[in-house]
């Protein structure tokens, strides 16, 4: 789909086809080297769940570090009230998800 939506932009005199080449091959070797990250991580994670618990935890302290940290309008304790949501965020996606959708 994207070689085709890059077609158009060149049919059409946009300028985009590069931009959308070049981001989909960023992302394709971003979603590699993440996999390579991950995939031991989870291995290990079966008989040493705590593994899986540290980079949960690690994942979410840099988002809300990149997050409060990239935003154009910040405001004192930023940081801590977006670590804060993210935390509620995660641990309400995580009961949905062990609790109701995977059962043990």
């Amino acid at each position: 789909p994207l070689v085709l939506i890059a077609y158009v932009s060149y049919i059409m005199k946009l300028g985009l086809e590069s931009a959308i080449l070049t981001g989909t091959f960023r992302t394709f070797v971003q979603l590699s080297i993440l996999g390579l990250i991950l995939q031991p991580i989870f291995t290990q994670g079966v008989e040493h769940w705590y593994i899986v618990i540290l980079y949960c935890a690690f994942m979410i302290l840099l988002a809300s570090y990149e997050s409060s940290k990239r935003s154009k309008y910040t405001f004192r304790g930023m940081f801590l009230f977006v670590l804060f949501n993210l935390c509620i965020n995660v641990s309400i996606v995580s009961v949905f998800a062990f609790g109701i959708i995977i059962r043990p």
